[in-house]
């Protein structure tokens, strides 16, 4: 499982996840090819110090360079993540 927890810090939810249909999630993760993966779990809720953000997604089987995007109104930034090869112990 690859889980991502965000905090905005002096935003509020409406700003960084609005409600309504809308094409994109503000936290996505794409593979090498650029395909984002289904996320498995995902919502925000307010906190003291701003918004908070949770998305969850399936560990990926292969290895390899994903990119973990956040996408809110105003701000864009991503984070690569090295995923290593699964072993069994």
């Amino acid at each position: 499982m690859i889980h991502v927890q965000a905090l905005f810090v002096g935003a509020h939810l409406e700003d960084i996840d609005p409600p309504g249909p809308r094409p994109n999630d503000p936290i996505t993760l794409l593979d090498e090819a650029g395909k984002s993966l289904v996320d498995v779990g995902g919502g925000g809720s307010l906190e003291v110090q701003g918004a908070s953000l949770d998305f969850q997604w399936i560990r990926p089987i292969p290895a390899g360079t994903y990119q973990l995007n956040f996408r809110i109104p105003g701000a864009t930034h991503t984070v690569t993540l090295n995923v290593p090869a699964m072993t069994i112990s």
